[in-house]
C-alpha cells in the first residue's frame, strides 16, 4: 500500500482493532434457513453496490436526512450479503460486521452494538484483538445507559476500569494504536479525508461501497468519538505509562559490521538499485563507477543507449531515458526538510513508536485545515518517492565497506 493511501486511511484504520465491533440486526432464522446462499470466497466476488450522492459528500454527511436514507440503504444491503452470501473469508464477515456496527452506533442502537461486540470478538484469532475489539465503544454505550453520573465523567471512569483489567504485555500494541489513533482526530482532518478520497468519485452522482465505508466510519467517529478524544488520549496514556517497560534491542545483537576489516580482506560486490532513484552523494565511497563513460560530456561513450551514465541509469517519468539517477524535486529545502521530518513521523507512528517526530506528525494532523489535508498527503508521498530508492541503498551497504 502507497504512503499516501496510508495517510489517507489512518483516521479510518488506525482506530479499527477497537473502534468497530458487531451490531447487526437480527436476521430472521427462518427464513435464513430458506435461502441457499451462494459460496464466496473472496470480496470481489460480492455484487458491486453503488450509492447516489445527491450534492457533495461533504454535504451528505452533513444533511441527516439525506445520509438517513443513504445509511438505510447501505446497511440493507450488507444485510442482505450476509444472507444471501456464504462468504468463507472470514476477514470480510468481520468488516461486514464492523460496518453494521457503525450503522448501529451512529443510529444510537446499542443493543444491537453490545450483543455484536462479542461475536466479532469471538471471530478474532489474535488474542489481543479479542481482548481489545469494542472496548472503547462499548465503554460509549455503558456510560449512555448509566444514570448516576454525567455522561464524560462516567465515560472515563468506565473506560479506565476496562482497561485496568487488560493484560499489558498481550495487547500494548493495540492500544498505542488506539492512543496515536485518536491523538491525531479532529473534524478539519475527518473532512479532508473525505475531501480527498471520496469527493473526487461523489461529482459523478454515485460512489462504491468502499468510499461509502468511509463515509459511514468518519460520521460514527465524529458523532461519538470527537467530544470523548481528551479523555480516550488521557486514559490510554495513563495505562501505557503505568505498564510499558522499555524493551531491550533485539537488533543490536543482531547487526554485524565490516567497517573495521582491513581492504585487502574485502572483496567489492556490485549491487544495482532498481527504485525511483539514488542521492549520489550520500554513497560517494561506495559508488560504482562507470570507466567507460566521461563524466559531463553530454556523450553515450560506451554506446550503451545511455548519456553520462557515470553512476548508473535513469529514466524520467514518461519512460524517457536521462542523465539524472534520481527525480529532480521542485521545491524548497523547507518542504524537503518537512517531508523529512513527517516521513519519520508517520514511519514511527505505523510502528507505534513515541518519536518527537511521531508526536509532531500527530499535533500538525489534529491541528491541519480541511483544504490543506490533501497537499499535505500529496507532499509525504511526493517526498516518500523520492528518498525511497536512497533508503534502500542504505540498507544494502550498511557496514558493508565493500
Amino acid at each position: 500500500m502507497s504512503n499516501r493511501r496510508c495517510l489517507s486511511l489512518l483516521l479510518v484504520l488506525c482506530l479499527l482493532p477497537e473502534l468497530i465491533s458487531c451490531a447487526a440486526k437480527s436476521i430472521d432464522d427462518g427464513r435464513a434457513e430458506q435461502i441457499q446462499k451462494v459460496r464466496i470466497e473472496k470480496l470481489d466476488d460480492l455484487p458491486r453496490h453503488m450509492y447516489k450522492v445527491p450534492d457533495t459528500a461533504v454535504k451528505l454527511m452533513n444533511d441527516e436526512a439525506q445520509f438517513r436514507d443513504f445509511l438505510t440503504k447501505f446497511e440493507a444491503d450488507l444485510i442482505l450479503d450476509l444472507e444471501k452470501y456464504d462468504i468463507t473469508d472470514k476477514t470480510t464477515v468481520k468488516n461486514f460486521y464492523a460496518l453494521l456496527t457503525a450503522t448501529a452506533m451512529i443510529e444510537d442502537r446499542y443493543d444491537d452494538a453490545l450483543k455484536y461486540i462479542q461475536l466479532r470478538r469471538e471471530m478474532e484469532d489474535k488474542p489481543d484483538l479479542k481482548l481489545t475489539t469494542g472496548i472503547t465503544a462499548s465503554t460509549i454505550i455503558r456510560a449512555r445507559q448509566q444514570k448516576e453520573m454525567a455522561f464524560e465523567e462516567a465515560f472515563r471512569a468506565e473506560l479506565k476500569a476496562s482497561l485496568e483489567k487488560l493484560p499489558y504485555n498481550t495487547v500494548a500494541n493495540v492500544v498505542k494504536e488506539i492512543k496515536s489513533g485518536t491523538e491525531i482526530m479532529s473534524e478539519n482532518l475527518f473532512i479532508g479525508i473525505i475531501l480527498e478520497k471520496v469527493e473526487p468519485a461523489a461529482k459523478s452522482g454515485e460512489i462504491s461501497r468502499d468510499l461509502a465505508e468511509t463515509l459511514i466510519y468518519v460520521k460514527m467517529q465524529m458523532k461519538d468519538y470527537l467530544q470523548l478524544k481528551d479523555i480516550i488520549v488521557e486514559e490510554f496514556a495513563r495505562y501505557i505509562a503505568a505498564n510499558d517497560v522499555k524493551k531491550p534491542d533485539i537488533w543490536a545483537k543482531r547487526d554485524f559490521s565490516l567497517m573495521d576489516e582491513k581492504p585487502e580482506n574485502l572483496k567489492p560486490v556490485n549491487i544495482a538499485i532498481w527504485d525511483s532513484g539514488l542521492d549520489v552523494a550520500v554513497f560517494k565511497d561506495n559508488l560504482w563507477r562507470n570507466i567507460a563513460e566521461t563524466p559531463g560530456n553530454d556523450k553515450d561513450d560506451d554506446l550503451n543507449g545511455f548519456v553520462d551514465d557515470v553512476n548508473g541509469i535513469g529514466f524520467d517519468l514518461h519512460s524517457n531515458k536521462i542523465k539524472d539517477v534520481i527525480y529532480v524535486m521542485d521545491c524548497g529545502p523547507e518542504e524537503v526538510e518537512q517531508g523529512r521530518l513527517f516521513l519519520k513521523g508517520f514511519t514511527d507512528l505505523s510502528a507505534n513508536l513515541d518519536t518527537r517526530e511521531a508526536s509532531e506528525l500527530k499535533k500538525h494532523l489534529s491541528s491541519l485545515p480541511a483544504d490543506k489535508v490533501k497537499p499535505f498527503i500529496e507532499s509525504i508521498s511526493r517526498y516518500s518517492i523520492y528518498v525511497h530508492g536512497t533508503h534502500v541503498g542504505g540498507i544494502a551497504v550498511n557496514g558493508n565497506p565493500a
